[in-house]
């Protein structure tokens, strides 16, 4: 969970939150500053956390629940063009934040009372990324934008992917960006997890991709390959069918 630091009662040197050990994110907050986001396990405070948006690269962490024009862009706090942290709070609980540079959006996170991120959206460095989790935790889709480059994925309900598309090139290709990346979902094609109806598409699909995949220490369970509009060939589609069932969309 992520509560706020007034809502926790201290019993004996621990902290306890709706009469219950506590583990989970703390936030202190004094009028509407954030001066504080700290761990707690079985009641015990143990480090800072930085959320998922490094808060720490910022001077600044502000509530702005209270705020209506939190949306607008530029977003000015006490008369100045923001840089910081901004988190909202619904009740007790944190569900969501978002950083920011000169008064504009960086970075989007939202998540569940539980705790667990729901929903992730950053523009960074030239990069976008974009991704959402189920309520138990499960990763649902995600989607990377970088020049002309697009890669959108969804995940079937083990967490392997059921859906890959690539347009604008091949994924390789931008290989030497992945330190801008927040989340490496395909890092290694030879270990990517893979759902047993996949669906292949765009015209960042060519061989040395498909290659990949049929290496892959998953393609064991891949029952049925879906291939739209890539870029292979008549023979490379045939080759892939000789392995696999493979049906051709377009």
């Amino acid at each position: 969970m992520r509560v706020k630091e007034s809502a926790l009662s201290v019993v004996d040197g621990e902290l306890y939150f709706e009469s219950k050990l506590y583990s989970g994110v703390v936030y202190s907050i004094v009028d509407d500053m954030v001066v504080n986001v700290y761990f707690v396990r079985d009641g015990r405070r143990e480090g800072f956390h930085d959320d998922d948006l490094n808060i720490y690269d910022y001077d600044l962490a502000i509530d702005i629940s209270t705020y209506d024009d939190i949306d607008e862009e530029p977003f000015y706090y006490k008369g100045n063009l923001f840089t910081g942290v901004a988190y909202d709070f619904d009740g007790d609980f944190c569900v969501g934040a978002q950083s920011f540079e000169d008064g504009y959006i960086l970075t989007t996170v939202s998540w569940f009372k539980s705790g667990n991120i729901g929903y992730y959206e950053s523009f960074h460095h030239g990069v976008s990324e974009f991704s959402t989790w189920s309520i138990d935790g499960k990763r649902c889709s995600y989607k990377l934008f970088i020049d002309a480059f697009r890669l959108e994925s969804d995940f079937d309900e083990n967490n392997k992917i059921k859906r890959l598309s690539m347009f604008g090139g091949n994924y390789k290709t931008i290989s030497k960006c992945y330190d801008k990346f927040k989340f490496l979902i395909i890092e290694d094609f030879e270990n990517m997890p893979l759902s047993e109806n996949l669906y292949l598409s765009g015209d960042g699909i060519d061989m040395d991709i498909i290659e990949s995949v049929i290496n892959s220490s998953e393609f064991i369970n891949v029952k049925k390959v879906t291939l739209s509009n890539t870029k292979l060939s008549d023979t490379d589609k045939l080759k892939l069918n000789q392995l696999i069932e493979c049906v051709i969309d377009v």
